[in-house]
Order: C-alpha cells, then sequence, then structure tokens
C-alpha cells in the first residue's frame, strides 16, 4: 500500500512536473514568438496607417492638380484676351496714341505725352509685368472731361486712376448751356506693362 501510495504520488508529481514544463514552454513561447509576432503586426499597422495617409494625400494633391487643369483649360482661350489689357513696352507709341485721340474724340487738350510723364517702373511679383505710374494732365470742358474719363475707363487696357484732381478755369467761350467754366484735370494713374 505503501508502495501504491508513493506510486500515485509520483504521477502526481509527474504530472504536476508536465504541468509546470507546459507552462513554461507555453511562456517560453509566447515571450520568444508571440510578443514579437505583436510588435511586428503593430509595427506594419502602423506603417500601413502612414502610408494610407500619404495616399490619400497624394490622392487630394492629385484631385487638386486635375481641377486646375480642367480649370485652365477653361481659360486657356481667353488668356491672350487677359495679355491685351497689359501694355506692351515696345508699344508704348500706341498706348500713348490712343490716350490722345481719346482726348481729341472729346474736345479735351491734352498735355503732351513724354517719358517724364511716367514714373519708376515696379516690377510686380508674379509674371512678367510692370506697374508704372502715369501723370496726364487735361483741359476741357465739364462734359467733355467726363466723356474722356468715361472712354478711358473703356479703353482695353488696365489703368487704375489713383488721384483725380480738378481745377476750374473761367472760359467765357463756353458753348451755351454748358458750364461756363474749362476744368483742368490732373490725373495720377497706375498702369501695368507686359515686359
Amino acid at each position: 500500500m505503501n508502495n501504491r501510495v508513493s506510486t500515485n504520488q509520483n504521477y502526481k508529481d509527474k504530472i504536476a512536473l508536465s504541468a509546470l514544463i507546459f507552462l513554461l514552454a507555453a511562456a517560453g513561447l509566447f515571450c520568444l514568438i508571440i510578443i514579437p509576432a505583436t510588435e511586428s503586426i503593430k509595427r506594419i499597422k502602423l506603417d500601413t496607417e502612414i502610408q494610407v495617409a500619404r495616399v490619400e494625400k497624394d490622392y487630394q494633391t492629385g484631385k487638386w492638380l486635375k481641377e486646375r487643369a480642367e480649370n485652365l483649360k477653361i481659360i486657356e482661350p481667353q488668356l491672350s484676351e487677359l495679355d491685351k489689357i497689359f501694355i506692351k513696352k515696345d508699344n508704348s507709341t500706341d498706348f500713348i496714341t490712343t490716350l490722345e485721340k481719346t482726348a481729341e474724340k472729346n474736345s479735351v487738350t491734352i498735355e503732351p505725352i513724354t517719358n517724364s510723364t511716367f514714373g519708376a517702373e515696379n516690377k510686380l511679383e508674379e509674371g512678367n509685368y510692370s506697374q508704372i505710374p502715369m501723370q496726364t494732365k487735361t483741359r476741357g470742358y465739364f462734359s467733355n472731361q467726363i466723356g474722356y474719363l468715361s472712354n478711358l475707363e473703356a479703353l482695353n487696357y488696365y489703368l487704375n486712376i489713383k488721384t483725380l484732381e480738378i481745377s476750374t478755369v473761367n472760359d467765357d467761350k463756353a458753348p451755351s448751356g454748358e458750364i461756363n467754366k474749362n476744368l483742368d484735370m490732373h490725373i495720377i494713374t497706375d498702369t501695368y506693362w507686359q515686359n
């Protein structure tokens, strides 16, 4: 009987030892295989999220570029019209002639336009363009001066009137029904030139 108890004890010890060895082996497997695999999976997940964010950003950039290209295709035919509003450096005489003809058309006298009429050139940051201030002086009756300003605004050039000074000059030769005064007009205008 003592032998039987001892044998039962041996079996119990063997079972406990086997369970302990199994638990140690499972813990060893867990530490050596599962934990590194879990860390590797976490790194892969993080890398995947970074790639997804990068692809999403590239997709949005591509979408934005595609929209811009479509918008450019829409306005491209109009670009030549836009270039026409800028005065070409080699066509300055055409511009000056246009101003003089506009004054003549409205029965307004304009002081001769010379190089001293234009101020210092200011190159614009974007594009091949410059802004140059211009000073002109005109004399004429009120309605003629208003017509001149209206026609000046209607020109196919981009002009930005910065200052407009008006002073009166007595003139008894005004047509009937007209305000009996000549006006002197001093105009400071920003002109935009294509280099």
